[in-house]
């Protein structure tokens, strides 16, 4: 099992090999929206002006109370989470990155995998039921379908694989998100070597189609389970999220009207960050484009979908 927080833990260490953060732990259960947080060991480290982080909270700190372990903080800062954070839970202090920002990289990175242009997608399927003599629209319950890979039926006298249903058989009807059954007058055909064969559609359809990832909403949602990446694609997201922040430290460094992270002499040669995050990017769609290979292979007629 796969979740998001492997793929934040993937992400900051393509992005920077090592994390060196200071850790605190919450003494007791933070109370969202309570604007406190009291911790177990020492905060004087800790500074108005701060910003703390745990999972998918960030907060920016007011003020402290160093002998009650008690720091004021801001919740729901950057527009992330304010969720409850149980004890013992670590809190990263004036991390280099949120698994926040991490987690909202991640999510764009997963809406690239489906546009167009990657051409990435989970394969969904859904069982309709056919009500014999009925050749109208048989609705769908899915409602982020893009294209149907394919139409199967099972025969009633034998229970086993599923029949890919032959693409005449039916209509896609995207507008009103149904399939239409369009051969009211036979149910036979003849195949490639002259053979008739006869349908028994069976009491049910199988209906394949073709989705866009979901979008997490919890570090602890499983990739595969609840997103719908294939198991082959859990590596693509983290280069997709580790470019966006290794652009953004770029970004950084050529602010003109003021250099929160400046640049010395003898430092990091101006553009070499943008020159990572590049090799990246091309890492990200090399990668996407293997996975787009392996679903045509596996469904050659959606190529042109």
């Amino acid at each position: 099992m796969t979740t998001v927080q492997d793929l934040v833990e993937d992400t900051k260490r393509i992005t920077y090999g090592s994390m060196s953060d200071q850790l605190n732990f919450v003494a007791v259960d933070y109370v969202p929206a309570s604007g406190e947080l009291f911790l177990s060991m020492d905060v004087t480290p800790i500074t108005a002006g701060m910003v703390l982080s745990s999972g998918l909270n960030v907060w920016y700190v007011i003020g402290v109370e160093s002998n009650l372990r008690r720091v004021l903080v801001h919740p729901g800062y950057q527009n992330s989470h304010d969720a409850i954070v149980l004890t013992g839970a670590p809190v990263m202090i004036r991390p280099r990155v949120t698994d926040w920002v991490v987690f909202q990289n991640l999510n764009d990175a997963i809406r690239k995998m489906s546009s167009r242009v990657n051409g990435l997608y989970q394969s969904v399927v859904e069982t309709v039921t056919w009500t014999p003599g009925n050749w109208d629209l048989y609705p769908l319950a899915g409602t982020n379908v893009e294209s149907i890979v394919a139409v199967r039926y099972r025969e009633d006298w034998w229970n086993g694989e599923w029949k890919r249903m032959p693409d005449k058989m039916w209509r896609w009807e995207p507008t009103l998100n149904a399939i239409r059954l369009i051969d009211q007058r036979s149910r036979t055909w003849n195949d490639s070597w002259g053979d008739v064969n006869t349908y028994s559609w069976g009491n049910n359809l199988e209906v394949v189609y073709r989705a866009p990832f979901v979008q997490a909403t919890a570090l602890t949602d499983d990739v595969v389970v609840d997103l719908g990446l294939s198991a082959s694609m859990v590596d693509i997201p983290p280069l997709g999220a580790a470019e966006m922040l290794t652009r953004t430290t770029e970004s950084r460094r050529l602010q003109i009207h003021t250099q929160p992270d400046p640049r010395r002499a003898d430092e990091v040669a101006a553009g070499s960050n943008a020159s990572i995050a590049r090799e990246l990017g091309k890492q990200f769609d090399r990668r996407c484009d293997d996975e787009y290979i392996r679903l045509v292979n596996v469904n050659p007629w959606m190529q042109s979908l």
